[in-house]
């Protein structure tokens, strides 16, 4: 039985509420898994992605991770790089909890070596409120 669904649901209404294409990412305990998101709200290209999508993000509430999303905002530089909003989300106990922008910075440039990589150009990093 799924003892968050209504934690999950509460947070992909939250993400399909932010306008713009997306890539959601997925990490639970056992996978790794980035996911499109339309403009439309579509979740992947079929319905397997999206119960699979489902599926993970339910194994999240259920036994703690986190989730990235990625935003296309419909700006882009001079040097024609659209410009991204990127989210970040911790999830410990069932419970949705928002990383503030400089969380959000320190783990997207975070490297495998303990090093920030350089800032991403056209990267806006957001907090979001769960």
């Amino acid at each position: 039985m799924i003892k968050f669904e209504t934690e999950t649901n509460k947070l992909v209404d939250q993400i399909l509420g932010l306008f713009g294409n997306k890539i959601v990412t997925l990490c639970s305990e056992d996978e790794i898994e980035m996911f499109d998101i339309s403009l439309s709200g579509e979740i992947g290209y079929n319905l397997v992605h999206k119960a699979r999508f489902y599926r993970i993000l339910n194994d999240i509430f259920n036994n703690n991770g986190a989730v990235m999303i990625r935003q296309f905002t419909e700006d882009y530089t001079k040097n024609n790089i659209p410009i991204k909003n990127i989210y970040g989300i911790r999830i410990s106990n069932g419970k949705a909890i928002g990383l503030n922008s400089e969380q959000v910075e320190y783990v997207s440039r975070l490297q495998p070596d303990g090093t920030l990589s350089i800032k991403e150009e056209a990267v806006n990093y957001c907090t979001i409120n769960c």
